[in-house]
């Protein structure tokens, strides 16, 4: 496929996509869930940045990108059937901005009482193990398997856990990463990968 004929496909994405996320935002915000507005609008930047990254030949960091939106596609679509775990959503990320807040204070050997005072009280709210990954999920999530339980209730089909295993392979330091440079027909797959998780749920 060319470059030009590259743009049109961006051009033309964030042309339908834009008029959705006006709907949407109207949708989410009656239902008090705005932060999957926020979702949609930073999905859009990504798809975005991510058409402007193959085009510079930036083929590692398009793959990259490509993880971090099926991450998030995911979390979507589970929030989608569980919107009682807004508040725990919000607060995990609140806890999340606290402990770097630690670590940049510690880091600086400056006072970080009154921030580790906030964690704390936030962190009392909830169980055990709430602080660490995926801690606002039900308990009903094992260790370990929580990304592949939220998976199952979202719409997308296997392709695109193909694609994000190989992502994997490409960003971590592995074997494979070193012997398999990414390159432009290897690539070109996670940029229609990102379009058609958006079309699929702008569709639903």
């Amino acid at each position: 496929m060319s470059e030009n004929k590259i743009k049109v496909l961006l051009n033309g994405a964030n042309g339908r996509m834009g008029n959705e996320v006006i709907k949407a935002s109207a949708e989410f915000e009656n239902i008090e869930i705005a932060f999957i507005h926020e979702f949609i609008e930073y999905s859009l930047e990504l798809l975005t940045s991510i058409g402007s990254l193959l085009l510079g030949k930036n083929y590692n960091s398009v793959i990259s990108i490509y993880r971090t939106f099926y991450e998030n596609y995911i979390v979507f679509s589970y929030f989608q059937n569980h919107s009682e775990l807004q508040l725990r959503f919000v607060d995990h990320a609140k806890l999340d901005e606290l402990s770097l807040r630690i670590e940049l204070s510690k880091l600086r050997k400056e006072d970080y009482t009154e921030i580790q005072n906030q964690y704390k009280q936030l962190l009392a709210k909830y169980e055990k193990g709430f602080e660490q990954d995926y801690g606002w999920a039900p308990a009903l999530i094992g260790k370990n398997k929580k990304l592949k339980i939220m998976f199952s209730e979202s719409n997308l089909g296997e392709t695109f856990t193909y694609f994000y295993n190989l992502a994997c392979e490409y960003t971590h330091a592995s074997a494979f990463s070193l012997t398999n440079r990414a390159n432009f027909e290897n690539t070109i797959g996670f940029l229609f990968g990102i379009s058609e998780i958006l079309s699929k749920e702008f569709q639903a």
